[in-house]
Order: C-alpha cells, then structure tokens, then sequence
C-alpha cells in the first residue's frame, strides 16, 4: 500500500504540473487553450506533452477534446479544443505534422460529436514506450487511490422503522442494508468508482426522538448492530460507532437522520380520538414543540460527530390518505405537515438536506404502503421512492446550527 501511495503522489504532483500547464479551462462544451513553448519545462518537453495531456483527459476532466485550430512553430504549438463527451460508434480520421502529435479524430456516427485525442507517431518508439508506460502507471495509481478513498468512506443512517426499512412480517435480526439505505449507499457507489461507502445502518424500529437517547424501545432487537443484551442507546451507538470509524481511517461523508413520526403515532389510541380536534391539534402542537428540542440535540450531535458530512433529513408522508373520513386521516393532515415543517426548519439550521416525500404520496398511499393491510410502512415501490429523493435532493441554505 506504501508503494502504491507513492506512486498516488508522483502521479497527483505530475497531475498538479499538467494543470499548471493548461489555461481557461471551462466546463465541457466550453474551450480551453492549450500552449507548450519548447524548453519551457523538462518535464512537458513535446515527447511528454501528450500522454500526460491524455491522461489529464481521462483522469479528471471526464471529457474528450476536440482540435479547432491549430498553430506550430518550431517553438510553440497553440491549439483551440472543445470538450465533448459521447464518441461511441465512431469514424477516425488523422493528421500529422513534423515533430507534433498526430491530431486524431473520433467522430461519433450516432451523434455527430467529435473525440480529438493526441499521439506522438513523428516520435521515436524508443522515446514512446517508456512514456506509454508512464501514463498507464499513472492511470493505475490514480484508479487505486480512488478506491483505496472510496474504501475510506462511510455512511450512516439513523432514524425510526422508515430509516430500518421496515415492512410488515419482516422480524428476522439483520443489519439494516434494505429500504432506502441500500439503493442510496449503491447509488453513492456510483459516484465513487464503484466502491460502495461502508453503510452502517442504527436506526430501531419504533424509535422516537426521545427513546433515541434511551433503551426503552424493543424494535432494537431487530438491528444486528446492536447486541441482543444490554444495549445501549442509538445515541450512545452512534457516537461509539463515529469514534470507531475515525479510529479507522475512515471519514463519514453521509448520514440520513428520520426521526420525528413515532412521536405522533404514540398519541394515537382510544382517549385521543375522544378528544374534539381542537384538542387533538393542541396535543399534536405540544408534542412537535417538545420533539423539535430533542431532535435539536439530535442533530447536535450529528454535527459534532460529523463536522463536514452531507446529512440529509427525509420527511414524512400520511398513509391514512387512502382513508380520507377516517379519524387518523383528519388529524394525520394537520399533523404530518407540521412535523415536516420543523424538520425543514432544523435542515436549514444544521447545514442539511431535507427531503420532501408527502406530496409524493398523496393519491399513491396503497400503492407505496401496506396502508391497505393496516400497516403504515413504505412497501418496496415506496422505499425506492424515498431513496431517488434523497438522490436528488438538494441542499436548503440557512442560517447555520442552532445553539
């Protein structure tokens, strides 16, 4: 591993040189300005211009380049290049001067966009091999580095059965890697060369925002990231498990934190809906009062622990939509959005994400619940839903955390 950091290092400082060298960089389908004075830099002499230039290509701009102009001296060579992404099905034309690349074409037969990319075929072989070499080296320790980081990640989701990925008759002890936890941590794979972060799933079936700090909720004998006797806290769990994970060598980049729903269901039973609704909506008022308070040291806590990890908060839906004239429905449509408004509230205040699922729900509950079987929980279509919303949702700025 100590030679494949080094070499990660003489490849990001040669890497560093190439950026250097190049001038008004823009985004793909913008130009950049390519210039190489003879002599300038032994480094990029015109016999390692271009493997490092094609590797700079494939390393870090995601893009291909495509040669508008070009003018040589015997000093300097000025080229104008677009970047373009797509080459597949493609057409190759070239041309060639003395002493400078060969300027190839790709031109894709589907699309009609080109790929230009540079070789060095006026160059002698005995000078092009050990560079082809060089840039193959540099390619692999990159690609290593890049795995060897992504290893280095970890995620992690708190929460209630939603965060759990609960479903109805689903008791068998597990570690979490299901709901929406899963298809976020393969997405997030996706972004990291294919690696998947390390997921560490604490969030209980039944958790509320203050048996969050305690033991009193039995779903935790659900999660296998906790032991079955004397269990600790998700509190207690998550900072223990941050610790770990720093200890490690591994940063927490992703935490979901779903709390917030069980503090209203645990309202819900005969004596509450005796109530009349202006009763029922007072009690609902008093209760999100004190869950924002704890959910306010919830995500404390996850600021301390996780300084500079991208925590997205997902909202909550009303499942008893399917029911529109039932009790829970009538109080379900004053509850759930006030709970949502205060999570909206904190993201904004902790540097975090919220993300909206309730109008995404409405008409849809028996479809993407089991609603329809007396259970609340997301069926699978429901998960799959939250987790593109986590995807895709962006950050809310605010004012920076409560205190």
């Amino acid at each position: 591993m100590f030679v494949i950091m080094s070499w990660t290092v003489a490849a990001l400082s040669c890497l560093d040189s190439v950026r250097s060298w190049l001038a008004n960089i823009e985004t793909p389908g913008g130009i950049i300005k390519l210039m190489h004075r003879k002599g300038t830099s032994a480094r990029f002499a015109p016999a390692l211009d271009h493997p490092a230039l094609e590797f700079l290509k494939a390393a870090t701009l995601h893009a291909t380049a495509t040669i508008r102009s070009v003018q040589s001296t015997t000093h300097e060579m000025t080229a104008l290049v677009s970047l373009t992404k797509d080459w597949r099905n493609a057409e190759v034309t070239g041309t060639s001067q003395m002493g400078f690349p060969t300027i190839t074409t790709i031109v894709s037969q589907r699309t009609g966009r080109p790929r230009t990319f540079l070789t060095t075929c006026g160059l002698k072989r005995s000078i092009m091999k050990p560079m082809r070499r060089l840039s193959v080296l540099l390619s692999l320790c990159l690609a290593l580095s890049a795995i060897s980081l992504a290893q280095n990640k970890t995620y992690i989701a708190l929460g209630d059965s939603v965060g759990w990925g609960y479903q109805p008759g689903s008791t068998s002890r597990g570690n979490g890697d299901k709901g929406y936890v899963k298809p976020y941590a393969d997405w997030l794979a996706t972004q990291q060369g294919g690696t998947r972060p390390t997921v560490i799933n604490l969030s209980i079936p039944g958790e509320s925002t203050g048996s969050f700090f305690d033991t009193s909720e039995i779903g935790g004998f659900l999660n296998s990231n906790y032991p079955i006797l004397f269990r600790q806290s998700q509190s207690f769990t998550f900072r223990s498990k941050a610790a770990a994970e720093r200890n490690a060598g591994r940063t927490i980049t992703h935490v979901t934190v779903a709390l917030g729903a069980n503090d209203l269901l645990d309202l819900q039973d005969d004596s509450f809906f005796a109530l009349p609704h202006s009763q029922q909506t007072a009690i609902v008022d008093a209760t999100l009062f004190s869950a924002e308070g704890r959910l306010v040291s919830i995500l404390n806590l996850v600021r301390q622990e996780c300084p500079t990890a991208l925590v997205k908060i997902p909202g909550y839906y009303n499942p008893y939509g399917a029911f529109p004239s039932s009790p829970e429905n009538l109080i379900g449509q004053y509850a759930i959005p006030r709970l949502n408004a205060v999570l909206i509230t904190l993201a904004k205040h902790f540097r975090a994400t919220f993300v909206p699922v309730y109008t995404d729900f409405l008409g849809q509950e028996l479809a993407l619940t089991w609603i329809g079987e007396d259970d609340i929980h997301p069926r699978n279509p429901g998960y799959t839903l939250y987790a593109q919303k986590i995807i895709g949702s962006k950050l809310l700025l605010g004012v920076g955390p409560r205190r």
